[in-house]
């Protein structure tokens, strides 16, 4: 009930991918554009996750061993923060 940590691995796999862009141009016309492709990404995730926190509430992260993108000229990992609650 009280400190909580935990570690462990976590696998995250990418089903739809799209991208929307609002934008006014000079004459003020309000414009949206809508694409969907896979941009390139990896369709797996996955790598190590840990957590620590105090009853209901834990920070968490996590971090992307394989890059974002799958044919790029420099590698792009990701590390994410956030926080978790839990729900009883």
């Amino acid at each position: 009930r009280g400190f909580r940590m935990g570690l462990g691995v976590y696998f995250a796999v990418r089903i739809h991918t799209s991208q929307f862009i609002r934008y006014e141009d000079e004459n003020g016309l309000n414009t949206r554009v809508t694409q969907q492709d896979n941009f390139n990404m990896n369709n797996f995730n996955f790598g190590p996750s840990a957590y620590i926190g105090y009853r209901d509430v834990s920070i968490y992260a996590k971090y992307n061993v394989n890059p974002v993108f799958k044919n790029n000229p420099e590698e792009l990992n990701i590390l994410s923060f956030g926080l978790r609650f839990d729900l009883n």
